[in-house]
């Protein structure tokens, strides 16, 4: 069987959006991340985060600062938990396929790691998140919809999904 992911946004979901963050010292993670990291884990889903960073393509910040981001970020999720990062730099006026709702790195995700998106998930804050799971055949939530308060609700909702799919 193809492995199971889930499509983490980050800024407004495993993270406090403060804008175009570049200062590693700004990033403040969300209630419960972590617990709901370690639920998706431990059901078999690998976890990815993918992010449009449009302050790239507009000059505001650099990969390397976004990366000191990302890596901070990490220290407090835990490093190994997290496949891949994704990032699309390209700001929302230039047409990308990379930048979500676009499939370009999901779809690179996918060949990399041997993906069933069918069973893959993606969750964020707004709607170009809960669209990505859907462009990609699979299930997107958004947070702040249908009683999903947070990471960890959605991690929760994820998992009874599954285990009422079992039955």
């Amino acid at each position: 069987m193809a492995n199971k992911a889930v499509f983490l946004d980050r800024d407004g979901t495993i993270m406090h959006d403060h804008g175009y963050i570049k200062d590693p010292q700004k990033v403040d993670i969300l209630p419960g991340v972590s617990e709901a990291v370690d639920i998706l884990i431990d059901n078999g889903f690998m976890l990815f985060i993918v992010t449009n960073q449009s302050g790239i393509g507009r000059g505001i910040m650099t990969m390397a600062d976004v990366n000191k981001v990302n890596d901070k970020m990490l220290s407090y999720i835990g490093r190994n938990k997290i496949k891949e990062i994704l990032i699309c730099p390209h700001g929302p006026d230039e047409s990308c396929s990379c930048r979500k709702p676009g499939l370009k790195l999901v779809e690179a995700a996918e060949k990399k790691y041997k993906l069933d998106l069918k069973y893959s998930y993606s969750i964020g804050d707004k709607d170009c998140d809960r669209q990505l799971g859907e462009n990609f055949g699979g299930t997107g939530i958004k947070i702040g919809e249908k009683g999903i308060k947070n990471l960890l609700n959605a991690a929760i909702f994820i998992i009874e999904k599954e285990n009422s799919n079992k039955k």
